[in-house]
């Protein structure tokens, strides 16, 4: 097998790792914000910022690298003496989705399916070409948390195939589709919150994709809530839409933690 480097954010590298272990594909070396999460005797964990990392990867013999939920930019001409490349696994069905959230966004926009890529790393953000993709279905109780989960799933099948397919030279990289492709900023507040401009089934695509790691956000009078659920028949605060009301029925309020929309209302009644 190659000798491969993997930059990975601990959420999407402990279940990678696990993976490896399980299907002998192990990185030889680890990259990260924070080496002192992890005691891996096979391999070599090194903190993304070491002066000396480069060289480090170099007297390892490393042959290619992948980034894998890696948030900052890797300068491509650092690299290129890889003799087998670099690499980035991206969890959208490029080209769609490029960007730092594809979780959120896909939710967001009530998309049926998303995918992860395996894409050679460029300059520019998620535009390489493509090596493999692997599409997968959205279910209709998708949150954010499940979806990020299930989709990191696919990483460690991903990337074993790939060192497959890069290690025997016996593959072909497509160009992405150009064309305007929805994308996946980073997500502000002015994303996550309700308004009344939204049609219901989209004020319930927000709240999926916005749970729990954001919370969607409600003006209620002189007040500012978290939403974590909503229904179309239970009690709780009213959220006004273009085609009717939701009601905000799991909301997170300081010093009560979560709390059901009836017990907010009683809590806080108007």
């Amino acid at each position: 097998m190659l000798k491969f480097a993997l930059f990975s954010l601990a959420e999407a590298a402990i279940p990678f790792l696990k993976y490896a272990k399980a299907n002998d594909c192990l990185p030889t070396i680890l990259v990260s914000p924070h080496p002192q999460m992890y005691n891996e005797e096979k391999i070599i964990v090194l903190h993304k910022d070491d002066p000396q990392l480069i060289q480090k990867l170099k007297d390892a013999g490393i042959e290619c690298l992948f980034t894998c939920s890696w948030k900052e930019k890797i300068k491509v001409d650092q690299y290129e003496w890889l003799p087998k490349g670099a690499w980035n696994v991206h969890s959208s069905f490029l080209p769609k989705y490029r960007g730092a959230n594809p979780y959120f966004w896909v939710l967001a926009h009530g998309e049926s399916e998303t995918g992860v890529t395996v894409h050679q790393l460029t300059p520019e953000f998620d535009e390489g070409p493509i090596l493999l993709q692997t599409k997968v279905k959205i279910e209709a109780d998708d949150t954010i948390e499940s979806l990020f989960h299930h989709l990191t799933a696919l990483d460690g099948p991903a990337i074993k195939k790939s060192l497959s397919l890069i290690e025997r030279g016996k593959y072909k990289l497509t160009p992405q589709k150009e064309g305007p492709h929805p994308k996946a900023p980073l997500v502000s507040n002015d994303v996550l919150t309700l308004k009344p401009s939204l049609t219901k089934a989209q004020a319930k695509n927000l709240v999926r994709a916005a749970n729990p790691y954001f919370g969607s956000i409600l003006n209620l009078n002189d007040k500012t809530i978290e939403v974590f659920g909503v229904s179309e028949s239970e009690d709780g605060p009213s959220i006004p839409c273009q085609d009717g009301e939701l009601k905000a029925t799991l909301i997170k309020v300081p010093k009560y933690g979560y709390v059901t929309g009836k017990d907010y209302l009683r809590l806080f009644p108007t």
